[in-house]
């Protein structure tokens, strides 16, 4: 529509295209993606579903106390257990990664 004011709804973006014409969605990652392709403790994210977060951590930049916060938001109550892979092993450490998860 010519002249018609520039809203989510009536803007023009290859998503939506893509569903119109049938096709799937344009994937924003990619298998092939290096925070997805395999699981790396720098490079994978973590994700807490409950409350939307994904979350990198940086080694040596107090992973540990961001591994054991995010424990304790998952409701682990030993979420400051430290040893046996805890909190950095996963799956031990009961942290979900964003390659847990289907694109």
């Amino acid at each position: 529509r010519r002249g018609a004011p520039t809203t989510p709804s009536n803007e023009n973006n290859d998503a939506s295209d893509a569903r119109r014409r049938g096709s799937p969605p344009l994937l924003l990652l990619r298998p092939s993606d290096s925070i997805y392709r395999e699981v790396n403790i720098s490079t994978t994210p973590i994700v807490i579903e409950k409350y939307k977060l994904l979350l990198f951590t940086i080694e040596k930049v107090g992973s540990t106390v961001l591994r054991q916060l995010m424990r304790r938001m998952m409701g682990y109550e030993d979420y400051l257990a430290h040893g046996d892979g805890i909190p950095h092993a996963f799956p031990r450490n009961g942290l979900r990664l964003l390659t847990q998860y289907p694109l």
